[in-house]
C-alpha cells in the first residue's frame, strides 16, 4: 500500500507540475484531491507498518522515532521547495523535484515486496 501510495503521490507531482492553465477546472479539481489523498494518506498506513514491525514492547519508540525524520520533512519542505521556485521562477522543479522522492521509495518498496515474495516461494 505504501508503494502504491508513493507511486500515486508521485505521478501526481509530475502532472501538477506539467499541468497548464489551459486545462479543465473539474481535471485541475481531480488532480488536486488525488494528489492530497495520496500525500498525506501515507501517515497512518506508515505509522502501522512501524508498529508492526517494531520489537516487541519497543512500538511507541519506533513510532515516535520515526516522527522525527516525517516533522524534519514537513519543517524543511516548504523552504526547500520555496528556494527551487525562486531559483527557477515557477512551480514546474519544485513539484517535479518533490515528486522525485515518493518515486523513489514507492520504486524501493515495489522491489522488496517483490524480494519477499521470491524469498517466501523459495522457502
Amino acid at each position: 500500500m505504501l508503494a502504491l501510495l508513493g507511486l500515486l503521490a508521485a505521478a501526481c507531482g509530475l502532472a501538477t507540475a506539467v499541468a497548464a492553465p489551459a486545462w479543465p477546472v473539474g481535471a485541475l479539481v481531480a488532480l488536486g484531491a488525488v494528489y492530497g489523498a495520496s500525500a498525506v494518506g501515507w501517515n497512518g498506513v506508515y505509522l502501522a507498518e512501524v508498529a508492526r514491525r517494531a520489537p516487541e514492547g519497543q512500538v511507541g519508540a519506533a513510532t515516535g522515532g520515526t516522527q522525527f525524520f516525517t516533522f524534519f520533512g514537513a519543517l524543511s519542505g516548504p523552504p526547500i521547495f520555496a528556494a527551487l521556485v525562486w531559483a527557477t521562477g515557477g512551480y514546474q522543479w519544485g513539484f517535479a523535484a518533490f515528486a522525485a522522492l515518493p518515486l523513489a521509495v514507492g520504486v524501493r518498496l515495489l522491489a522488496a515486496g517483490r524480494a519477499d515474495v521470491g524469498a517466501g516461494a523459495r522457502a
